[in-house]
């Protein structure tokens, strides 16, 4: 038997190798783009950030930034993006792992809440909120996906809390929508540095609302 011709194989590994490093290292100067985007706006506020300020926070350079995306306004629908798949999966997950319709409408108010009341979460949040953020193309859309997606998700939970006899005068949609308004007026209110409550005093509110709204017995443990 011929034994193997290694160079004729070297070729092929090596041009793997080389595919994988150049991915590795385009989605590496992608995040650190974004993760570099996120810290200046923190620091700017009110203030537009630039593109060299970003690349100097970043350490890297024009080419580098124009390899990725073709101006700011792109670099922040890809972060809106990438936060708001981020965002849907850590739902759905918390969601999904709940034993009970009550753990599951509870984890989903924990996890809006958390976005305007864990200071890492909401310090990413009003970046995002910012009117930098908000006046670019594109950003309402996905935005608006998200709370679409979570309100068929909150709709699901109800549902089946209703079939189940834990939420008996639920009406699911309506419900779902009236309950992800709530919600987002209490993170906005956070968020704008508006008045609002303690995360505490915030969740006792929401689950005596809906206890009100949706009857049964819903407490604040799972």
């Amino acid at each position: 038997m011929a034994a193997p011709n290694r160079d004729s194989e070297a070729g092929p590994v090596a041009a793997d190798r080389a595919v994988t490093g150049a991915l590795a290292k385009h989605e590496g100067e992608e995040r650190a783009l974004m993760r570099a985007a996120y810290r200046v706006m923190a620091q700017h506020e009110s203030q537009t950030a630039s593109v060299q300020e970003i690349l100097a926070e970043a350490g890297l350079s024009t080419r580098a930034f124009y390899r990725h995306f073709a101006s700011k306004e792109d670099l922040l629908v890809a972060m809106v993006r990438e936060d708001s798949t981020r965002a849907d999966a850590q739902l759905a997950e918390v969601v999904r792992a709940a034993a009970t319709p009550t753990g599951a409408i509870l984890a989903w108010i924990d996890h809006w809440l958390g976005l305007a009341y864990d200071p890492a979460r909401l310090r990413h949040t009003r970046v995002l909120s910012s009117d930098e953020a908000v006046a670019v193309a594109g950003r309402r859309n996905v935005r608006d996906a998200v709370q679409r997606t979570s309100v068929a998700m909150l709709a699901q939970v109800l549902a089946a809390g209703q079939r189940s006899g834990e939420f008996p005068t639920a009406q699911p949609d309506d419900d779902a929508r009236a309950i992800q308004a709530v919600v987002l007026t209490l993170v906005q209110a956070r968020v704008h540095r508006e008045p609002a409550p303690s995360l505490s005093a915030a969740r006792a509110h929401l689950v005596s609302v809906l206890r009100r709204l949706l009857g049964g017995t819903l407490s604040d443990e799972a």
